[in-house]
């Protein structure tokens, strides 16, 4: 575009782009509309994605132009609440300008089922995932702590995560290190059958873990029957826990402080972790279903560092 003058220049999509891209594109534009009268830049896009680190920071300008009356920037944004529920189509049709016209409901609700949360609610309901993880550096974080050796001494605690859908269980054990923090490892990953009874039994006798725990709101509280039936104490994580055993994992990760094997699922599932505000903070979001070993292995860690002030009470 150099050495031209435009009149107007405009740039659809504008998440896919990070602030460096973006740069170089306002190096370029920019000075072709400094001539004559001038000229106008739009930028349009969905909301972004915690990359989309340019229209992030000319959606901050916008906003901030909306109480300057002094501004020459026209800014429009359309989106759900921020508390609004995205599974509900109601939100939907109250949200989406396009619904019954060139979008069909039929779509939205398949879409709903295939996208990860955050995806849905920026494409279709104008939803910035402000409580995103940078999961590159977390990931980052985990690779420089992982041991293919691991071992995991006493006191060991299980953690135990299904999925959504209810077609996954998954198991992960949290125990001391060698030097004396906590370390953890993916033990089981089984369809929720009825065999998976049977292969949490043999990992009880392997590992003899001090108690076995999940989050109280979650599906796994359908099987506490079940649980309840192995020679294991059961604990359930009220919420509260829950935000905090979410904190006592990302701040142990991120000062290199919880061991691990080299599991490539577990940094699959730090890549796909997200986060969902609550009570004033914030937990690992269990929509993410690739997040299952994070959430699993963060119930272990909370009850792990929880009983090492409580003794176990199973021999």
């Amino acid at each position: 575009m150099r050495s031209f003058a435009s009149d107007l220049s405009m740039i659809d999509e504008g998440r896919e782009f990070t602030l460096e891209t973006g740069h170089e594109f306002e190096r370029a534009i920019f000075p072709t509309q400094a001539t004559g009268r001038g000229g106008q830049f739009q930028l349009w896009s969905n909301a972004g994605t915690a990359t989309s680190t340019w229209l992030r920071k000319w959606r901050d300008i916008g906003r901030a132009s909306i109480t300057d009356p002094a501004s020459d920037i026209a800014y429009l944004e359309y989106a759900a609440p921020d508390d609004a529920d995205i599974s509900d189509p109601r939100v939907w049709a109250a949200n989406h300008p396009g619904l019954g016209h060139h979008v069909l409901i039929d779509a939205l609700a398949a879409d709903y089922l295939s996208l990860e949360p955050d995806d849905f609610a920026a494409e279709y309901l104008g939803l910035w995932p402000e409580t995103q993880i940078d999961a590159r550096l977390l990931a980052g974080w985990l690779a420089a702590t992982a041991d293919v050796e691991v071992s995991l001494g006493d006191p060991v605690v299980f953690g135990l995560e299904v999925s959504a859908d209810r077609s996954r269980v998954l198991v992960a054990a949290v125990g001391t290190a060698a030097d004396g923090g906590p370390a953890a490892a993916l033990i089981l990953e089984a369809e929720l059958a009825p065999g998976w009874v049977a292969l949490l039994t043999d990992e009880l006798a392997r590992w003899r873990p001090s108690s076995i725990v999940f989050d109280a709101a979650g599906p796994v509280r359908a099987l506490r029957p079940e649980l309840e039936a192995l020679p294991i104490n059961v604990a359930e994580l009220g919420t509260r826990d829950v935000i905090a055993a979410a904190g006592a994992f990302y701040d142990r990760v991120c000062v290199a402080a919880l061991g691990h094997g080299d599991d490539p699922r577990l940094e699959a599932a730090v890549t796909a972790a997200r986060q969902r505000a609550a009570g004033g903070a914030w937990l690992f979001d269990r929509r993410a279903s690739a997040a299952l070993p994070v959430l699993a292995v963060a119930a272990a860690l909370w009850r792990w560092l929880d009983g090492r002030q409580r003794p176990p009470t199973v021999s």
